[in-house]
């Protein structure tokens, strides 16, 4: 992953999440801006 976060991995059947389809993938690390960059909201910048 080239991004540090939490990813949702949920079964395309959704109905399984109540059986437990579903998992948290962490992924840590140093933040890169030069791949990705954070927005703030309210700021005006589009």
């Amino acid at each position: 992953m080239d991004v540090p976060g939490a990813y949702l991995l949920v079964d395309h059947a959704i109905f399984r999440i109540l059986r437990g389809a579903a998992g948290v993938l962490a992924v840590g690390g140093a933040e890169q801006p030069d791949i990705y960059a954070v927005k703030q909201s309210g700021t005006g910048a589009k």
